[in-house]
């Protein structure tokens, strides 16, 4: 038993392991590992801005990704259950008008256990899209709007964080949508159709185009099982390399023999 702790704990390069013990039952998987503190996975934000060809209108969607057990609120959240999130854009020239940001599919309503509000929470992945006016005869191809999310994520029977320290800050830059690249995407369900299998069941998520721009191209993956011991470890990153500052979502997975269990990471 000592040894396969101590050969866990070096392997893991944590404070804390949960050893193997000999009783029969079930194993737990090791959940997905959340950010800590600022600028973890809590939560990333991104922005996409496109408009018509004509450049009179456009849309402007903002894709938040919640990690693993996070959640947070939705505009309409009554604040004695939690607080709201907030969408801000700055001020630009070039744009007349932004309108009310719709998400792509409702929040999840939940009755609170502390209060009696109702929770409207979003969890994985949302997308929320405003219709946009531009002004007349404006340089389309020079426009570029910033903003922010503000609100809270919150981790399921932990705590919760203020957006503003999580860094929801995001830029986008107006692309052009043509007739050619409508065309092209009517035709996905066409000679395309079986490459596009993939993205079809991402597109259940939400927010396809920018969910897609911040997947990794890679997932760099191991196993190893110490001799003796009674269980096998397999880590997975999901990404193929990091470096200092990146962010990125560590799995590992334990694997008990029978009938030996372990404990769920607290």
């Amino acid at each position: 038993m000592i040894r396969v702790f101590v050969t866990l704990m070096m392997l893991l390069n944590v404070c804390c392991v949960s050893s193997v013990v000999a009783q029969s039952g079930q194993f737990s998987v090791l959940p997905e590992f959340g950010g800590i503190g600022a600028g973890g996975n809590e939560i990333q934000v991104s922005a996409n801005l496109t408009s018509d060809a004509d450049g009179s209108n456009g849309k402007l969607q903002v894709t938040a990704v919640l990690g693993p057990r996070h959640y947070t609120y939705s505009q309409n959240q009554k604040r004695e259950g939690g607080l709201p999130t907030k969408i801000n854009i700055q001020r630009h020239d070039a744009i007349v008008s932004i309108g009310k940001f719709q998400p792509d599919h409702p929040p999840k309503m939940e009755q609170s256990e502390y209060t009696d509000a109702t929770l409207e929470k979003f969890t994985g992945v949302v997308t929320w899209t405003a219709p946009v006016q531009f002004v007349d005869g404006a340089k389309l191809d020079a426009i570029q709007i910033s903003g922010n999310l503000d609100g809270q994520v919150c981790e399921e029977g932990g705590v919760c964080l203020q957006m503003k320290n999580l860094g929801t800050d995001f830029t986008a830059r107006l692309k052009i949508n043509d007739a050619s690249s409508s065309s092209n995407v009517a035709n996905a369900t066409g000679s395309n159709a079986a490459d596009s299998t993939a993205t079809n069941e991402a597109n259940l998520l939400g927010g396809l185009d920018n969910l897609l721009a911040m997947a990794p191209a890679k997932v760099s993956k191991a196993a190893f099982r110490p001799k003796r011991a009674h269980a096998g470890i397999e880590g997975q990153l999901s990404v193929a390399s990091v470096k200092p500052g990146d962010k990125f979502h560590l799995q590992i997975t334990v694997a008990p023999d029978e009938p030996y269990h372990i404990y769920d990471y607290a």
